[in-house]
This record gives structure tokens, C-alpha cells and sequence, in this order.
């Protein structure tokens, strides 16, 4: 078969499958089109192949690819999007898995590894590090309707269940620190999620677009909630934060149509941008006495509010932070810096048993 082979200072091509020469003299493979059935040679113009780069693989049509030993690193989105995978094995040289290496392989149901391997291990399909500690992914293909996460996992790595359709109910263990960013986003069947006692850190996105989820029951424990970690959750219908919280960070709940009410901890001092944006059925929230920071749209289009009281200590009014809220009344303090927002930005506001009408524009 004939190549056609196109040499520059730096990259070589062979029809179009890219690898670049990497720092250390050998070749990276930086984008694959080619064969369905996708063999990595161990060597390329004479030089090892250690490397695939992050999203080498990204949305091509591959159903296997075979990785030889030698490879090193798997860069970040390696794989994404490759539907139509059914088969990869692990490498024994493999000693880097970058984040989200294999979202969306929505055919994949399992990994394969050799037992030996000095990094990695699988236990029921889900890949670990060898000691597992981290759950670094759980194939998008697979189909179990409940998980059990392994005993003695301690983190939940970013992107780890992300776009997984199968699971309805994950169970996770005693132990578990944190769930890192887009954890378990666009798992559109997940109904539930059993947190333990003893997690601290929900990262950003952890839950997002989990349309299915109608409650989820945060521990006390739970320190720090990343922006727009329940965003999209269509079906949750309430929620409580632990007490001594701090910040509502942007877009937690944006979009949570179902959202009905909440109370927030009198700790928290922000609430930021989108952050109860869309929520068309919210109908009873409290502003903390602690609230110094309310973000751009943070309740804008939270249609079924009635009226919130607005604590003497929240100075700063995102723009627009109750638009589209047309039933709204504030109740401030006379010479307060809510009364004084409300009147310029046309919301109806009862202030020292006086009533201002505006046009509640936000």
C-alpha cells in the first residue's frame, strides 16, 4: 500500500493519521483517521510511539483500538465521543490516564488490562488506580441499573459516570472525600445517588443535566458545592445545604424547574450569577442574614416567587437579579440598600409598612 508521507520540521503524516515529535524524542499520536479496527504500531519512522494525545480519538468511528506497550500517557478526551467502541485494552506501559479519556464511548462496557498491571486494575468493568483509591471511570456502555462503588474508593474522578445512560442508582462508600468536576453530568437515568457521611468537596458540573434526579440528600459533612453542580436537574424538588455554608456558587440550580422551595443556611454571604435562574417553580427560598453578594440573574425567571425579605446586609445587586420574576415583592428596610434597589430597577417593594408599585423589571 502506498503512503503518502509529508514531512515538516516538526509532524509527519501518514495519510491522515498525524504523530508529532515530542520533546523527549519520541512520537505522540495526535490524531487518528483510519481504520475502524485502529492498531497503534509500537514504532514510527523508527522511533517509539509513547503517547496519545488528548483528543486523538475524539469522534472518529473506531470499534477497537489496540494500543501496543510503549505507550505512556492517554491525554485528556482521548477517546470522546467514540460511540461505535466496543473494545480497548490497556497497555501494561500505560502509567497516565488523562481526564474524561473515554466520555460518551457509549458502546463501551468494560476495560481490559493485564492482572499484573503496575497502575490500573478494573473491578466490575470500572477502571481504578491499582490501589483503589480513585474511581477513574465507569464505561459509558454499561448497563447495570444500580452500582456499587468499590469499598475504599475515595474519590470520584472528574468525568468518571459522565453520559453514563445506564445506572439508575449509584451507591457510593463509606470513606469518599470528594466528587470531582462533571463527575456524574448528563447521567439522564440516575434517579438516585446515596452520599456518605464524611464527603466534603462536590465539584463543578457533578450533576448536571440529571434530569431524572428527584432528590438528593447532602451530608453535613459537605464543605464546598462547585458552580452549576445541580444545574439541569429537572425533576429535583428540593434540597438542603449543610449549615456554616458559605457560598451558592453560579448556576448551582439554574434550571430546576421542579425546584419548589429551600431554606438556606443564615451563613451564606453569596449567591452568585444564575444561580436559581429558571427555577419557574421555586415558590418559598430565604435570603440569609449573612448575605452581603446577590450574583447577575440569580432568581431571574423564577416566576412563581411571591415575596422575599431582604436582609440589611446584602449591598450588592446583580443585574438583573429578579427579572422575569412578574409577581415579586421585596420587603426592606426603610433607607436600605434593598429599598433602594427595588425602586430604581422598577420591583415592588414593602418598606416600613409602605408599599412601592413598580413594573418588576429586575
Amino acid at each position: 500500500m502506498m503512503h503518502k508521507v509529508v514531512k515538516t520540521m516538526r509532524k509527519q503524516t501518514v495519510q491522515e493519521t498525524v504523530y508529532e515529535l515530542r520533546k523527549d524524542g519520541t512520537y505522540e499520536l495526535v490524531r487518528y483517521h483510519g481504520p475502524e479496527e485502529a492498531v497503534i504500531p509500537a514504532v514510527y519512522q523508527d522511533t517509539p510511539v509513547t503517547a496519545v494525545a488528548a483528543g486523538a480519538f475524539a469522534d472518529t468511528a473506531v470499534t477497537s483500538a489496540e494500543l501496543p506497550e510503549g505507550i505512556l500517557s492517554l491525554g485528556r478526551e482521548a477517546f470522546s465521543g467514540c460511540t461505535r467502541l466496543t473494545s480497548l485494552r490497556l497497555p501494561r506501559s500505560l502509567a497516565e490516564i488523562g481526564a474524561s479519556a473515554f466520555l460518551r464511548c457509549s458502546s463501551l462496557r468494560a476495560f481490559s488490562l493485564p492482572e499484573d498491571h503496575p497502575r490500573f486494575k478494573t473491578v466490575d468493568g470500572m477502571l481504578l488506580d491499582k490501589r483503589g483509591k480513585i474511581l477513574l471511570c465507569c464505561p459509558a456502555g454499561k448497563l447495570d441499573q444500580e452500582i456499587q462503588v468499590p469499598v475504599g474508593v475515595t474519590s470520584v474522578a472528574e468525568g468518571a459516570f459522565a453520559w453514563c445512560v445506564g445506572p439508575r442508582t449509584v451507591l457510593l462508600p463509606r470513606g469518599l472525600a470528594s466528587i470531582q468536576d462533571d463527575a456524574f453530568t448528563m447521567c439522564t437515568s440516575l434517579t438516585q445517588v446515596f452520599l456518605p457521611q464524611g464527603l466534603g468537596t462536590i465539584g463543578a458540573r457533578a450533576f448536571l443535566g440529571c434530569a431524572r434526579m428527584e432528590s438528593l440528600q447532602l451530608p453535613g459533612s459537605v464543605r464546598s458545592i462547585g458552580e452549576s453542580a445541580f444545574s439541569g436537574c429537572e425533576r429535583l424538588l428540593t434540597l438542603t445545604l449543610p449549615n456554616n455554608f458559605q457560598r451558592v456558587e453560579n448556576g448551582l440550580f439554574e434550571g430546576c424547574v421542579r425546584l419548589t422551595e429551600m431554606t438556606l443556611p443564615e451563613s451564606i454571604a453569596l449567591i452568585g450569577d444564575d444561580a436559581f435562574r429558571g427555577c419557574t417553580s421555586l415558590k418559598k427560598i430565604n435570603l440569609p442574614l449573612e448575605l452581603k453578594w446577590l450574583g447577575d440573574s440569580a432568581f431571574r425567571g423564577c416566576a412563581a416567587l411571591r415575596e422575599l425579605e431582604v436582609p440589611d446586609t446584602l449591598t450588592h445587586f446583580g443585574y438583573s437579579a429578579f427579572a422575569d420574576c412578574p409577581g415579586l415583592t421585596l420587603r426592606a428596610s426603610p433607607g436600605s440598600a434593598g429599598e433602594a434597589y427595588a425602586k430604581e430597577n422598577h420591583v415592588r417593594v414593602r418598606s416600613g409598612g409602605a408599599r412601592f408599585f413598580g413594573r418588576n423589571r429586575g
